[in-house]
């Protein structure tokens, strides 16, 4: 079986190197700092028509709540993920993805927000790259 990988591998070259391509996105930081219940913008569009795409995340709370993130376009809210149960002192650690293996994609125009079931103290950061 290895010998017919080891030949396989010999003649079954790609035809394009991507892994050049592959980090050619600049990852930025979007330091979370909520508090209050409902819908918080982390990334607002204002008529940018961009397109964002989430790598990973650090999120730790203060208290026990649960946290969500989605897109809020034309004032509609979508939810990317589901609950994430966060306990007294605890949090969610989701590591990056590495492009192009992206966690989410952000519909273009669209605002990235994070969703809080209650007044708790919420911190992290979100790693995203525009694509």
């Amino acid at each position: 079986f290895l010998g017919v990988l080891l030949l396989l591998s010999q003649y079954c070259q790609p035809t394009i190197d991507i892994s050049s391509l592959m980090w050619s996105y600049r990852r930025d930081i979007v330091p979370i700092s909520v508090s209050s219940s409902g819908d918080t913008n982390l990334i607002e569009d204002n008529g940018a028509n961009r397109r964002w795409a989430v790598l990973g995340y650090v999120i730790t709370a203060n208290a026990a709540v649960n946290v969500k993130f989605g897109v809020k376009k034309g004032g509609v809210s979508t939810y990317l993920t589901g609950l994430l149960y966060c306990t007294d002192k605890g949090g969610v650690v989701y590591p990056d993805t590495p492009p192009p293996n992206f966690l989410y994609v952000m519909p273009r125009g669209a605002d990235l927000i994070i969703n809080l079931s209650g007044a708790v103290a919420v911190g992290g950061h979100i790693s995203v790259v525009e694509i």
